[in-house]
């Protein structure tokens, strides 16, 4: 059997880059002017940012981001068991309004709006559809209400329409006895779309109970361009030195250097003198065979 080794030497690298994801983002107000007892938030809100404030009468096209900027994606309910704002965040709204909404706008970041966590939906599946296959996203829900029969709301993604099988899920305190939840998020992270690019999701209580949804953020997470990878030149030796061309127990350079760094060499592996190894070299004959054989073999003994 023939064996050959290859020599090489990495004559130049370029240096590695790293490229952070960049990501945009949606919001989502659950419940709008139009739904029962429900506000739209004014964009843009306080913070400079744009929403999507919607209800489960109407079909979203071309969603905006923070920015207001459209989008080719889509929003829309599938199932609902109701909306409203009373015992939300703003307690009593047959007297209150948004701006009696309590909570910690701070913790909140993005969602913390008074419009936004003042109403909610109870119970409901939405899709939200024309995603982007190469990305994934993130999924950050609000939801808070006093006096439930379910204080822990469940959160899931669904990989199509059946809702049939989960591909994530969360759980959220959103509230207990006269407290509701002021200041905590759950996220579902890096979450691929489904079923015809869709991201399909339902949320109820997560003891079978009612299950709140006040305000959304969707992120998307752009992946980061390839890194810069070093290029590599390989220098290919068509001959080797062994003992028969530079002296008993003298395997040349080449020989010796596969069993060590090729950037550190040892004293004993500097390279023989051209001069030296021009005197000593024999042209190419009919041992050339044997000659590459024996250096093979000696490289596989090491």
């Amino acid at each position: 059997m023939h064996r050959s080794r290859l020599f090489f030497i990495a004559c130049g690298a370029a240096a590695l880059s790293v490229t952070h994801a960049s990501a945009q983002s949606y919001l989502f107000d659950f419940g709008n002017d139009q739904s029962f007892r429900g506000a739209s938030v004014t964009s843009p809100d306080g913070n400079g940012n744009h929403w999507n404030s919607v209800w489960s009468g109407d079909f979203y096209s071309g969603v905006v981001d923070t920015t207001g900027a459209a989008s080719t994606i889509n929003f829309g309910f599938s199932s609902v068991v109701g909306n409203d704002s009373f015992n939300g965040p703003a307690g009593d709204t047959t007297v209150n309004g948004p701006a009696d909404s309590v909570y910690n706008a701070a913790a909140l970041g993005a969602l913390g709006v008074d419009e936004a966590v003042y109403d909610y939906y109870v119970n409901s599946t939405f899709q939200i559809q024309q995603l982007d296959p190469a990305k994934t996203y993130d999924l950050t829900f609000y939801g808070s209400h006093k006096f439930n029969n379910d204080d822990v709301t469940r959160y899931t993604v669904y990989s199509d329409a059946s809702l049939s099988t989960p591909v994530a899920s969360g759980d959220l305190l959103v509230g207990s006895g006269s407290n509701h939840n002021q200041d905590t998020t759950l996220t579902l992270s890096g979450l691929s779309p489904q079923t015809n690019d869709i991201l399909y999701v339902g949320f109820e209580g997560a003891s079978g109970g009612n299950g709140y949804l006040n305000a959304m953020q969707l992120t998307a997470n752009t992946p980061p361009p390839p890194t810069t990878r070093p290029k590599v030149y390989m220098h290919y030796m068509p001959w080797v030195d062994t003992p028969e061309t530079l002296g008993p127990g003298n395997w040349g350079l080449h020989c010796r250097r596969p069993a060590r760094d090729p950037l550190e060499l040892l004293p004993e592996d500097r390279p023989v003198p051209i001069e030296q190894r021009d005197r000593h070299r024999v042209p190419p004959a009919a041992d050339e065979g044997r000659r590459h054989r024996r250096c093979a073999d000696r490289l596989v003994r090491r």
